[in-house]
C-alpha cells in the first residue's frame, strides 16, 4: 500500500456506500467515526485485520455488504504525495520486484519497505 503525505490525506474522502447515492454519508481522514460506525461488524473486523498487518487482504464480496468508496481528489503525484510504498513481506525473495522497488524509488525518490511481519502475513 502507499502511505500518502500529511498534504495528501487532507484531500481524501470516503464514503459509507456508493458516492453517487442520495444518502451517502462522505467522511474525511480526520473526521471518520460516523461512517465507520455504519460497517457492519465484519467489515469493521476486516478493515483493522489488513490495516494492522494481520491480513493481506480480505475477499470484499464475502465480507462487505454495501460498496465503500475512497477518492483521492486531484492529482495525485507518487513524487510529491507519497511518503512511502509498503510492501508485503512475501515479495522478499522475488529478485525481479526488489530491483522493480529500487527503480521506483530511484524515479520518485520515495522510500519503500516491507510491512511487518505477523502471523497472519508471512
Amino acid at each position: 500500500y502507499v502511505q500518502l503525505r500529511s498534504s495528501c490525506r487532507l484531500r481524501v474522502t470516503f464514503s459509507d456506500q456508493d458516492s453517487s447515492k442520495a444518502e451517502v454519508v462522505l467522511a474525511s481522514c480526520e473526521d471518520h467515526a460516523h461512517v465507520l460506525v455504519r460497517y457492519s461488524d465484519a467489515e469493521l473486523r476486516a478493515v483493522l485485520e489488513v490495516a494492522l498487518g494481520e491480513r493481506l487482504f480480505v475477499d470484499s464480496e464475502a465480507v462487505m455488504s454495501v460498496y465503500k468508496e475512497v477518492q483521492i481528489h486531484g492529482p495525485l503525484c507518487l513524487a510529491t504525495d507519497a511518503q512511502m510504498l509498503v510492501v508485503h513481506p512475501m515479495h522478499r525473495t522475488d529478485q525481479e520486484i526488489v530491483r522493480q522497488l529500487d527503480q521506483l524509488k530511484a524515479k520518485t525518490g520515495m522510500p519503500w519497505l516491507y510491512m511487518p511481519t505477523t502471523q497472519g502475513n508471512r
